[in-house]
């Protein structure tokens, strides 16, 4: 996506030049299908778009993005989609933020930040220069070596200065090459391939306050300071993956792209008709690759298979999912034999989606220690809850209950003050398959069957790749094992989400193809129960209240 003839932004002109773009605004229903956005977000966003000849929004990923004043914000996306120049647009959107110095300019100082100057200038600078050329201002800058360019613009408020410098970390470290910068706006390009230092100390050194020289009193009044980062997806041990997904700071906000065989791929305008299928002819013998620079996935560092292949961006929920008092918690357990003990607490609504709440994997334990762990966590985040437990058949052996000895289960049950129900079945397939059903389900109104609370970082890891199915050399021939790796905590925690949902649908749903459509009743659970006991032996498989 090139442009070289046009202004960058709808109404905007370079200094001296007597021309304007016109801006077009899209109908009621065209905002509301991208993004949710609300009509005045949206034409607020716009107001920093293309108009005839201009820049053309991506699509409503990038709508959001630009809408958005976190104070950090990455955004990721296959090959193609129109990151970068987004991202270039973002920062005149929040020049055009900016409050009026004493003299009537809008200022804003920016840094972008490369990889390296071969690739500063191959691909950075050079997209740069099709949106913003170099006799827009002062271009200062030579083949690697940093780079400046003072832009002078105009809108229909007036006269805006721009100070963007093009630095690459090459080397060096990184608090030696932001040493000296004091930004209102950075922006890191293709930030998969720097180190987590780059986002830590060019955030550092973004202003929180303009000049106090030219805004007076209006100095720490700004519309916007802060920083964003485009890339494409690296693997999942990445430090990105940390920061934006795992453990999302406050005040950070992350936006990902559908992949390019989605419908609603963002950029393909500007794209060849095949230019996703071509790509995954030629990745055809990566399959790493294609599942993150087409289908824009996180890939696996581990050599291996997803368990769970359909698990997507619309599952994850990005924040903490708050407890309902007034429906059941339930709590899935993998103990037992194991050393790594984990529980998952998650809810289900009328409609059918699982909300996966929260995780307990506090590592190498026994169980009374991990009973205690799981009666304070439940004293701390869920008082008054209605609470099921469910488990794995294997909890309940290896003891010598002749003799008066307890098992992992009747450990937990003694300290919970709750009977524990045994799933139906330990085999992983059906367990894999509940999962994988409530994942791929959708509720009535179109939400996804399961989504994942920000407070899960172990499942949201494992369902990114680590829990997956390794791969091996036989006879000269890579094959895949047909059980996942016991990495902890990932496959624990992954355990106990299976054994909730298998116990709760129950095989049945798992092998019908017919989900419910709402919590079962009382009377159903009692009934149930009352199966359980009388097909089991147990006299104490009873749903029960549980009261701090």
């Amino acid at each position: 996506m090139t442009r070289t003839d046009a202004a960058p932004a709808g109404d905007l002109q370079h200094y001296g030049d007597g021309g304007r773009v016109n801006q077009k605004y899209p109908g009621q229903q065209e905002r509301e299908d991208w993004g949710g956005l609300s009509p005045e977000d949206y034409d607020r966003v716009l107001k920093a778009a293309g108009g005839d000849g201009g820049w053309q929004m991506p699509g409503p990923v990038s709508a959001r993005f630009l809408a958005s004043d976190a104070r950090a914000r990455g955004i990721m996306g296959p090959y193609g989609s129109g990151k970068t120049v987004t991202c270039f647009m973002d920062g005149l959107f929040k020049l055009r933020q900016q409050p009026r110095a004493k003299d009537g300019v809008r200022y804003m100082d920016s840094v972008v930040v490369a990889d390296t100057y071969g690739s500063m200038y191959r691909n950075t600078v050079r997209t740069w220069h099709d949106w913003f050329p170099k006799d827009w201002g002062s271009w200062k800058g030579a083949n690697e070596r940093p780079a400046l360019h003072q832009l002078r613009l105009r809108d229909e408020y007036g006269e805006m200065r721009w100070n963007v410098d093009f630095v690459a970390v090459g080397d060096h470290a990184a608090e030696d090459v932001m040493d000296g910068f004091e930004p209102g706006h950075g922006f890191i390009n293709g930030a998969a391939r720097l180190n987590e230092d780059v986002l830590t100390f060019l955030l550092g050194r973004i202003k929180r306050g303009g000049k106090k020289s030219l805004l007076g009193e209006r100095a720490f009044q700004l519309k916007w300071n802060g920083l964003t980062a485009d890339w494409n997806p690296p693997d999942m041990d990445h430090w990105l993956y940390k920061y934006f997904v795992l453990d999302l700071p406050k005040g950070w906000d992350f936006f990902e792209q559908p992949g390019g065989m989605d419908p609603d791929a963002e950029n393909r305008t500007n794209l060849a008709p095949d230019y996703y299928e071509a790509m995954i002819e030629d990745m055809k013998h990566k399959p790493n690759d294609i599942q993150r620079l087409v289908h824009n996935k996180w890939g696996f560092a581990e050599d291996g298979e997803a368990v769970y292949p359909t698990y997507g961006q619309r599952h994850r929920f990005g924040a903490a999912i708050p407890f309902n008092p007034r429906r059941r918690l339930y709590i899935g357990l993998d103990g037992g034999q194991t050393l790594n003990p984990a529980a998952v607490f998650a809810q289900r609504d009328d409609e059918g989606q699982w909300r996966i709440l929260m995780e307990l994997c506090p590592g190498r334990c026994g169980a009374s220690a991990f009973a205690d762990l799981l009666v304070r966590c439940l004293q701390d985040n869920f008082p008054n809850a209605r609470i099921e437990v469910y488990g794995d058949p294997a909890m309940d052996a290896g003891a010598d209950k002749e003799n008066g000895q307890l098992s992992w289960l009747d450990t937990v049950e003694l300290a919970l003050g709750l009977p524990i129900t045994i799933a139906p079945t330990n085999e992983f397939g059906p367990r894999r398959d509940a999962v994988m059903k409530a994942l791929a389900n959708s509720t009535p109104d179109g939400r996804p069957g399961l989504i994942v609370s920000s407070e899960c970082p172990s499942l949201l890891a494992g369902f990114g790749g680590k829990y997956h199915f390794p791969k091996y050399k036989e006879g000269g021939k890579e094959k895949t094992r047909d059980r996942p790796n016991k990495d902890h905590p990932y496959s624990d925690v992954h355990d106990a989400l299976q054994y909730i949902i298998l116990s709760v649908e129950g095989l049945g749903w798992v092998q019908s193809g017919h989900g419910r459509q709402r919590d079962r009743t009382y009377q159903e659970r009692e009934a149930e129960a009352a199966m359980e006991r009388q097909m089991t032996g147990r006299g104490d498989a009873v749903s029960w209240g549980w009261q701090p």
